[in-house]
């Protein structure tokens, strides 16, 4: 077991010099020479700093093995921003990073009730752990006086009944990346699904003819970004850069914190994993940052594949409505599936 807390005046300097090791280790060869001299001068060397961390001002928190440092979280003064994130590499891949983080936001919950949210700039390195905590990318990644980072946000989830609409954010999966549409992905989403007689087979709306009626409507999802509960996100294959699905929020129920998610994609992806992947993603999402607390999804009862995605994502059925939805084959027997936030990830 390791012991949990904030570091003392007199461990301020073993912290910093864990910090400096592992930076070493593992963000300093992916930096230019500028970048670990910047890294040295604000953290390492920075005397203000060091003084601040010793007086509490800028908090650092520790896990222990023993009497010994072994990871440390470090916050700017105003104790919504992270700057440091580093464990020891023999300590790597068991849970201290999240051990921290979980009890330094328990401890600036009690000290803030209100907090809303904490950034930080993630290094290329520690992305992954960021997004698997629960921080999603504000913006590409940047460089500054030769430190490369992606500046993350994690919104702290209510707990008052109410969702925390934050609209269409940049969500990323091993192959995927789930973002807004963009006018020039009118060409890729005419080819690779709009136009394509199969894929809108079970759904409500006919193939496109022509790629200004695709831009048009791009263009009228673009006008919606501006609304906090809006959620629409175009699915991008990394391998190939191409738009080549789309999932959003069909349906949004204030009263019962529910959404009802729709999803196509390109016929040439189809039965690789994919929609899954995204819809996975989205589920997280609206979980874990805007506070649903039910998500579920419908099918027409001939089209098995769509509920085999459901399924797999966790959807639990739920019933057959008979004849109760409609789509370019008539009208249906409806599937209904669903998940709520006290069963997700329970199997993880």
């Amino acid at each position: 077991m390791y012991e949990i807390r904030k570091i003392r005046p007199n461990e301020v300097e073993d912290a910093l010099n864990l910090a400096l090791e592992v930076f070493m280790q593992f963000e300093a060869p992916v930096y230019k020479r500028e970048g670990v001299e910047t890294f040295k001068k604000d953290i390492i060397e920075n005397l203000e700093f060091i003084e601040n961390c010793k007086a509490g001002i800028c908090p650092i928190y520790a896990a222990f093995d023993g009497d010994k440092i072994v990871g440390i979280i470090g916050m700017r003064a105003n104790k919504t921003h992270i700057n440091l994130v580093f464990t020891k590499k023999e300590y790597h891949h068991k849970g201290i990073a999240t051990a921290i983080f979980n009890y330094l936001l328990s401890d600036l919950l009690s000290e803030n009730p209100d907090l809303k949210e904490i950034t930080l700039n993630s290094s290329p390195y520690g992305k992954g752990f960021y997004l698997h905590t629960g921080f999603v990318p504000l913006s590409d990644e940047q460089e500054l006086n030769g430190i490369r980072f992606t500046p993350m946000k994690y919104v702290i989830n209510r707990k008052d009944g109410t969702m925390n609409h934050c609209g269409t954010k940049t969500l990323e999966t091993e192959r995927l990346i789930l973002r807004k549409f963009h006018l020039d992905d009118a060409g890729d989403m005419f080819r690779n699904w709009a136009s394509n007689p199969n894929v809108t087979k079970f759904l409500i709306w006919q193939p496109y003819t022509n790629v200004d009626d695709v831009k048009a409507y791009i263009q009228s999802c673009i006008d919606c970004y501006e609304k906090a509960d809006y959620y629409n996100w175009v699915i991008e294959y990394k391998e190939n850069g191409q738009a080549i699905g789309n999932i959003s929020v069909v349906e949004l129920k204030e009263h019962t914190r529910c959404t009802l998610i729709g999803y196509c994609i390109g016929e040439d992806y189809w039965r690789k994993g994919i929609t899954s992947e995204a819809f996975g993603k989205v589920i997280d999402f609206l979980f874990e940052e805007v506070g649903v607390n039910r998500i579920e999804s419908t099918h027409d009862v001939n089209n098995p594949n769509s509920g085999r995605v459901m399924a797999k994502c966790g959807l639990k059925y739920e019933g057959t409505l008979r004849q109760a939805g409609v789509s370019n084959q008539g009208i249906f027997d409806c599937v209904v599936r669903s998940i709520l936030k006290s069963e997700w990830k329970q199997d993880a």
